[in-house]
C-alpha cells in the first residue's frame, strides 16, 4: 500500500527548478493569508453573540476560578462538556483575572477573550490544512486549502458572531492526522484522545487511525513472516506492536492527566465521577430527534420529538439513528480497508464526521463543522469536489444563521419560519450530499492523483 508518511509532492507541470521558488513563495504568502483570516475575525468579533452560550461559559469560568477543579461537576450548573476544553476555559478565566482581579465576567472584555480562543484556533486550522494539503498537491494546494477554510463565511460566522469553540477540537484532530501521515502513531493517538476529550464524537476516528496503522505497519510484516525463513522478519512486527502499545498507554496517560483533576476517572479508579457517567449525562440532556440540526431527522420528523419515546417500525428514533450510523461507519471502514491509501484516509475522515452529523439523533446544528474542515482539505486536493465543499458550506451557514436568527431576530427573517420549507429543503440537500460522499466521492478522491515529482518532505 501507499506509505502514510509518503513525501510531499509538487505538480509535475512545474519545472523541477521552480519547486524551491514555489515553496519559498508559499512561505511568504501563507503568513499573509493567516493574518488576513485573523484580522477578518477580529474585526467582526464585536458584532453579535449567541448570548445563551456566552452566559453558560461565563458561569463555568466563574466556577472554575472560584472553586477547586475537583468540585466543578458538583456545582449547581448544567455542565455537558468534558474536561478537555474546560482546561482551556480555566486558563482563559485565570488570564482574565490578571486584568480584572474581581473577575467581573460581565465586562465586555471577557466575551471578546472567549471569542479570541476560537479565532486563534481557526488560524491554526488554516495552517494545518496547508501542511496536510501540501503533502498531496504541493504548496499551491496547501494555500488553497487554508484560504477555503479561513475565508469561509460559515466558519467566520461560527467563531466571530456565534462565539463557539468548535475549531479548537478540530485543530487538535488535524494535528493528530498530520502526525499519523508522518508515521508518528505514538503521538497521533494521544493527540486524538485529547481532541475526543473536548468533543467526544471524535473518538469515532480512533478505530480509523488504528486501522491505518494496522494496514501499514502490522499486516505487511505478518504476511512476510508467514513465508520467510528465520527470525529476521519478526523484529519489524515486534517494533510495530511495541509502538501500538506505547500509543495506547500514552493515550490512557493523556486521558488521566486531563480527567483526574476534575475528579473524573475510568474503572477501576475510585473517582467521584466516571468518564462513562459524564458521557451518559451529556447524552441525556437533549433526548430529541435533533437539536436544531438540519439532518436526516428533519426530513423524517420535521420538528424535534422525543427520540426515546416515539417508535418507528418498532424501534425508537434513537435506536434507528445509532443503527444507521453503525451501518454507515462499518461500511466506511470496510471501504478504507479495501482502498487503503492516504487519499482514502482523508475521504474516510470526511465520511465519518459527516455521518456523525446526519444520522444519529440528539445532534446540534454546529456539529457539521468537522466535516466542513475535511471537505476543505478534499476540495483543495481533488478539484472535482470543490462544489461539494461549497454546497456543504452553504447548508451549514443556512443552519447556523437559521438558529441564530430564530433566537435573536438579527435580520428580521421571521417570514422564513412561517413554514418548514427551509428546514426540509436544506435537510434534503444534506441527505443528498451525504449519499454522494458515501457512494461516489471516494472514487473522485482516488482519481485525483496528480502527476508528481518527488520532493523532500519539509513539514
Amino acid at each position: 500500500m501507499a506509505q502514510l508518511s509518503e513525501t510531499q509532492t509538487e505538480p509535475a507541470d512545474q519545472p523541477a527548478a521552480a519547486a524551491p521558488r514555489i515553496a519559498a513563495g508559499a512561505r511568504t504568502r501563507l503568513p499573509a493569508i493567516l493574518l488576513a483570516g485573523l484580522l477578518v475575525r477580529l474585526a467582526i468579533a464585536p458584532f453579535g453573540s449567541f448570548q445563551y452560550d456566552a452566559e453558560v461559559m461565563r458561569g463555568w469560568a466563574t466556577q472554575l476560578v472560584a472553586e477547586p477543579l475537583a468540585s466543578f461537576y458538583a456545582a449547581p450548573l448544567r455542565v455537558d462538556h468534558l474536561p478537555g476544553d474546560l482546561w482551556l476555559l480555566w486558563a482563559v478565566a485565570h488570564l482574565y483575572r490578571l486584568f480584572s482581579p474581581t473577575m467581573q465576567v460581565q465586562e465586555p472584555g471577557f466575551p471578546f477573550l472567549l471569542k479570541l480562543v476560537p479565532t486563534l484556533a481557526d488560524v491554526g486550522v488554516g495552517a494545518m490544512l496547508y501542511l496536510l494539503s501540501r503533502r498531496f498537491g504541493g504548496s499551491r494546494t496547501g494555500l488553497l486549502a487554508a484560504m477555503l477554510f479561513l475565508f469561509n463565511p460559515a466558519s467566520i460566522f461560527l467563531t466571530s458572531i456565534w462565539g463557539q469553540w468548535d475549531s479548537v477540537s478540530a485543530l487538535v484532530v488535524l494535528i493528530a492526522l498530520w502526525l499519523l501521515l508522518r508515521g508518528k502513531f505514538e503521538w497521533s493517538l494521544p493527540v486524538l484522545t485529547y481532541g475526543a476529550l473536548i468533543k467526544p464524537p471524535f473518538a469515532a476516528l480512533a478505530p480509523l487511525f488504528g486501522l491505518a496503522f494496522l494496514l501499514e505497519q502490522v499486516l505487511p510484516h505478518t504476511r512476510w513472516a508467514r513465508f520467510a525463513i528465520g527470525r529476521a522478519p519478526v523484529e519489524p512486527l515486534r517494533r510495530a506492536l511495541r509502538r501500538a502499545g506505547i500509543a495506547v498507554l500514552a493515550s490512557l496517560a493523556v486521558a488521566l492527566v486531563v480527567l483526574l483533576p476534575f475528579g473524573v476517572g475510568m474503572p477501576p479508579l475510585p473517582t467521584r465521577w466516571s468518564l462513562v457517567e459524564r458521557l451518559s449525562y451529556t447524552a441525556s440532556i437533549c433526548k430529541v430527534s435533533r437539536v436544531n440540526a438540519l439532518t436526516l431527522w428533519a426530513t423524517i420528523v420535521g420538528l424535534s420529538e422525543p427520540d426515546d419515546q416515539v417508535f418507528l417500525f418498532g424501534l425508537t428514533y434513537y435506536a434507528w439513528g445509532m443503527s444507521l450510523f453503525v451501518v454507515a461507519y462499518s461500511a466506511i471502514l470496510l471501504r478504507y480497508w479495501r482502498r487503503n491509501d492516504r487519499r482514502a484516509l482523508l475521504w474516510a475522515c470526511l465520511a465519518i464526521t459527516f455521518s456523525l452529523f446526519m444520522l444519529p439523533t440528539r445532534v446540534h446544528e454546529r456539529y457539521l463543522f468537522p466535516a466542513i474542515v475535511f471537505a476543505a482539505l478534499l476540495a483543495a486536493t481533488a478539484p472535482r469536489l470543490r462544489w461539494l465543499f461549497a454546497a456543504l458550506s452553504a447548508t451549514y451557514l443556512v443552519n447556523l444563521y437559521y438558529v441564530y436568527d430564530l433566537y435573536y431576530d438579527a435580520l428580521e427573517l421571521r417570514f422564513l419560519y412561517s413554514t418548514n420549507a427551509v428546514v426540509i429543503l436544506t435537510s434534503l440537500l444534506n441527505v443528498a450530499l451525504l449519499l454522494y460522499v458515501l457512494f461516489r466521492a471516494l472514487r473522485v478522491v482516488r482519481g485525483a492523483q496528480p502527476r508528481v515529482s518527488a520532493a523532500p518532505d519539509g513539514v
